[in-house]
């Protein structure tokens, strides 16, 4: 799971640095789509910075499933299935006297 989180966070930074070359070349020059590159590249910055904000929460998010006690992980998959025969917890009768 590290390794499919550390490629996209790569890649986002990467992004960032491209929209950051975008928009610092479209604010240096003048010309003929100087202001589609500027507002590309202001773009560009704020979905790379909304994916690497995205990326850290689900780092967190996995960090924080992978701490949890292995008692509650086993019950955490068994929460939203409802009650179904094979769900409902088995609730031993009172010995007859």
């Amino acid at each position: 799971m590290m390794m499919m989180l550390h490629l996209p966070f790569i890649l986002s930074l990467f992004a960032l640095a491209m929209g950051v070359c975008l928009y610092v070349w479209a604010v240096r020059n003048d010309g003929a789509g100087v202001n589609v590159a500027k507002y590309f590249g202001l773009g560009i910055m704020v979905m790379s910075i909304v994916s690497i904000i995205c990326i850290w929460y689900t780092l967190y998010s996995f960090q924080a499933m992978n701490q949890m006690p292995m008692n509650m992980m086993q019950n955490r998959g068994t929460m939203n299935q409802g009650n179904t025969p094979n769900n409902v917890p088995h609730h031993p009768q009172p010995p007859k006297q």
